[in-house]
């Protein structure tokens, strides 16, 4: 892109002529070219700002060489042309290849009947005065209307010609980050900014049209519409392309799915802590009967009673338990007494008070409750002397004669050891004597 010529009208304001090529940019306005160069006519106001711009030419090479303006703004162009080439509403063909032109504006190039000495958009029938010399016209519902027109400013993105303190193009007033001049929205309002670094962020093939890439762009969102950066997307961004699921805690960073999108879940089942019963376990989330056992049975202490309230816990989890001792009613020996759950010789004593728990017993109460007597006497056969003989129990010597004198073969020396049956009395008869000395063995008691 070329400039050629220049000139300065009585204002001070610049008068340029040049050519370009593709697209040029002057300020905030672009001109793309027909087809080879076009040419391009441009005024700058005294301060320096662009104005108006406006092209002429057509497909092949067309160059504007010298410019030149009077008193009163109106202004000639010398250039060339070849082939076909338009200015505003005249066209020329050329005689052969290369014709040489002349433009000579009127007192109003425009016709927007504003003579050019007084119109600051010569160029621009839409607009005319521009009171704040900022390059964006007084007329907000004409070509690049300045919504501040008695305020300087060089914003373009949001609107036109309103003060943008770090020149990034968005006005003050919506700028989120008005003095960083790499961010300027922050559309889920989370205080990250909406273009990326491609560093920290990198979302280059973003299909949503939020932000844009910029070098060391200042803290830039990984999910622009996404307050919470849970990676579900907030449902009041809708508008600016949001997309579900749609976080239900959006100001809470949270990764459930089941229940709820983006919210709580400590235990990671998917979950929300507000619904899951077991916020700490990832093996349960519900339990029905509110006993503190879940119902999955595959996942920690499930509930073997899951619609049904208990406290159980020894033999399962969950199930009724009346007596309190952690086992089950449905296995427990004894469910009224919360010192008894099981009767492992099911003699009718609980292990705990059974004094020979794995050995059906009959002795109901005492040192060797639930022990066997098979002789019934009441004496448990480890106790009993004689387990054998119910009326005896008791065998001080230990001659397998009982102490008891009204039982069976009572011992007739406790006390001493001995194997007679039989005596004689002081009146020579023979009489039962059991269980004293007889050292010849005969029978009879010493």
């Amino acid at each position: 892109d070329y400039g050629y010529g220049i000139a300065l009208d009585s204002s001070g304001n610049s008068y340029i002529t040049g050519h370009f090529q593709g697209t040029a940019t002057f300020g905030s306005i672009s001109l793309t070219s027909s087809g080879n160069y076009d040419i391009f006519i441009a005024k700058l106001s005294n301060s320096g700002s662009w104005q108006s711009v406006v092209k002429a030419g057509g497909s092949s090479g067309d160059y504007g060489y010298g410019i030149a303006v009077n008193s009163v703004g109106k202004f000639s162009v010398i250039g060339s042309f070849q082939g076909t080439a338009t200015f505003g509403s005249i066209s020329l063909t050329s005689n052969g290849d290369i014709d040489i032109f002349i433009i000579e504006s009127t007192q109003d190039f425009d016709s927007d009947n504003v003579i050019d000495a007084n119109d600051a958009f010569p160029f621009e029938s839409t607009q005319w005065g521009d009171l704040d010399g900022d390059g964006f016209g007084g007329n907000l519902a004409g070509y690049h209307g300045d919504s501040c027109p008695s305020t300087f400013g060089e914003s373009w993105q949001d609107r036109w010609g309103c003060p943008d303190m770090d020149g990034d193009g968005q006005s003050d007033l919506f700028d989120a980050y008005m003095q960083i001049p790499t961010q300027w929205n922050d559309t889920d309002g989370d205080g990250l900014g909406d273009n990326w670094d491609g560093v920290n962020v990198d979302r280059n093939g973003s299909t949503n049209g939020i932000g844009e890439y910029w070098p060391n762009a200042y803290l830039p969102d990984p999910s622009p519409l996404d307050y919470d950066n849970d990676g579900f997307e907030d449902s009041n961004l809708q508008s600016a392309g949001a997309t579900g699921p749609y976080d239900d805690c959006p100001f809470i960073y949270g990764t459930s799915t089941e229940d709820s999108s983006g919210c709580i879940d400590s235990d990671g089942d998917g979950w929300s802590d507000s619904v899951d019963s077991h916020s700490g376990d990832g093996t349960q989330h519900s339990d029905q009967d509110n006993d503190g056992y879940g119902d999955n049975a595959t996942g920690n202490q499930p509930d073997a009673c899951p619609t049904v309230y208990g406290e159980s816990w020894m033999d399962v989890y969950g199930c009724v338990d009346a007596d309190g001792d952690g086992v089950s009613s449905q296995t427990d020996y004894d469910d009224d007494d919360g010192d008894e759950w099981r009767d492992s010789d099911d003699d009718g004593h609980g292990d705990n008070v059974d004094e020979c728990t794995y050995v059906w017993g009959n002795i109901i109460s005492g040192a060797d409750r639930g022990c066997p007597d098979i002789d019934g006497d009441g004496w448990a056969d480890r106790s009993d002397d004689l387990p054998n003989e119910p009326t005896q129990h008791q065998d001080t010597d230990g001659d397998g004669f009982g102490d008891n004198q009204s039982g069976l073969t009572p011992d007739s020396c406790v006390s001493t050891s001995g194997t007679s049956t039989r005596a004689v009395s002081s009146a020579g008869a023979n009489e039962t004597r059991y269980g004293c000395p007889d050292t010849d063995s005969d029978g009879y008691a010493d």
